[in-house]
């Protein structure tokens, strides 16, 4: 891990020290798969590191799962985003192909709160 290490550091001091080269460590070894290390990475850390790799802070945040949104853009509330942005299918090892086999039923669950919500409104 030696020149990876050495570009942690390097993203580290770009980040004013706020985001520790462990920190970053072990978001990139559970991104590869090699660590079966849980942890949901913070808003503030995402925009941290983006702005260090001077990256794309929306791009980044999508990727993170955590789905930057404005007033023109709001959450569209499907149980299958729920579950995503709750780090649900990553903490079950669900690959994006699982996901689009059970997507069916989410969208089934979806239908039946909106029934629900619409009952209640009469």
């Amino acid at each position: 891990m030696g020149s990876a290490h050495a570009g942690f550091t390097e993203i580290s001091r770009r980040t004013g020290g706020k985001v520790k080269v462990s920190y970053i460590s072990d978001i990139v070894r559970a991104a590869r798969g090699d660590s079966q290390k849980f942890f949901r990475i913070g808003r503030e850390k995402v925009i941290q590191i983006a702005a260090a790799l001077e990256w794309d802070e929306a791009e980044a945040l999508r990727l993170a799962g955590l789905h930057p949104r404005s007033e023109s853009q709001p959450s569209s509330g499907t149980v299958e985003e729920a579950l995503k942005n709750a780090f649900y299918f990553h903490a079950k090892g669900l690959s994006q192909k699982d996901i689009e086999t059970i997507r069916p039923f989410l969208e089934g669950v979806d239908k039946v709160v909106e029934r629900i919500k619409e009952d209640e409104k009469e």
